[in-house]
């Protein structure tokens, strides 16, 4: 028997009767890691320089667009707030 439960947006195990953070409201917009991201949050503002600081293979064709770059780097760990 489980004694937890996944929350419905972004799949974290929840204790029961606790609320996600992904589900709170948050004052600044962008990107709230989930597993081995837990706990980091990137501000929108900051996204595409974190991205390419962070030192993961970012293919060549997209790096130069802030948008495609936001778009793959962010679509695995992270869960897009505000």
């Amino acid at each position: 028997m489980a004694y937890y439960r996944k929350c419905p947006s972004c799949g974290a195990n929840l204790d029961p009767g606790e609320s996600c953070w992904c589900q709170e409201e948050e004052t600044d917009s962008g990107y709230i890691g989930i597993g081995p991201e837990m706990g980091i949050f990137v501000r929108k503002e900051d996204a595409y320089s974190h991205a390419l600081g962070s030192g993961v293979d970012i293919p060549e064709e997209i790096k130069e667009s802030p948008k495609e770059v936001e778009e793959w780097y962010y679509s695995g760990n992270f869960v897009k707030v505000g």
